[in-house]
């Protein structure tokens, strides 16, 4: 039986860089990526006109970043299984990220209050008329001291729960851990398909 997702026709790459302060850029990791059912969900609730009247509000505008990871990764996913909180991220109060609180939609009714990353529209390109490149910067004074393990990409708030921004998990990774330090930032660059 197909369900939502079954017909969805999507996919994503993402490769993982460390790129030194000196400059120097190493690829550390490239892979596909898992495009989850929250993706089907809200690109259907945009195509039927539910929930959010704001198209701003389907677009893939938010990450996180954790020290565990989901396994096996699956279709059904809702949430990282270990996201970074607020003072992870940003311990010296010195990165250049735009940090927020969120609830995270982890079922039609409920969410979880996390912290998100927002992505900067200028980081948003569209490279192809069927593909959009998201990239993601955990700056030199981000997340430093932390074994990180998986990430993901959130639609903004599909779903206008309550009236609350309510981000929901569009696709996840879960990739071999990478000790954080100062001396480099972390790009994350995902392609997504469509």
């Amino acid at each position: 039986m197909d369900t939502q997702y079954d017909n969805l026709n999507t996919s994503g790459n993402l490769e993982i860089w460390k790129v030194y302060n000196e400059g120097e850029e190493e690829l550390v990791f490239s892979d596909h990526n898992m495009i989850v059912s929250g993706l089907a969900s809200g690109l259907m609730s945009l195509f039927g006109g539910m929930h959010s009247n704001k198209i701003g509000d389907f677009q893939i505008r938010y990450f996180q970043i954790g020290t565990s990871g989901n396994t096996p990764e699956n279709k059904s996913m809702v949430q990282l299984s270990a996201p970074l909180t607020h003072v992870e991220y940003d311990p010296s109060a010195t990165s250049d990220l735009v940090i927020s609180s969120v609830d995270i939609r982890t079922s039609n009714s409920t969410t979880d209050a996390q912290t998100a990353i927002q992505i900067p529209w200028q980081h948003i390109k569209k490279v192809t008329p069927t593909s959009v490149l998201y990239t993601l910067v955990l700056d030199s004074n981000s997340a430093n001291d932390k074994t990180l393990q998986e990430v993901g990409l959130f639609l903004k708030s599909p779903f206008n729960i309550a009236g609350k921004l309510t981000p929901v998990l569009a696709a996840y990774k879960k990739y071999p851990a990478i000790d954080k330090k100062q001396e480099f930032s972390l790009v994350f660059k995902w392609t997504i398909y469509f």
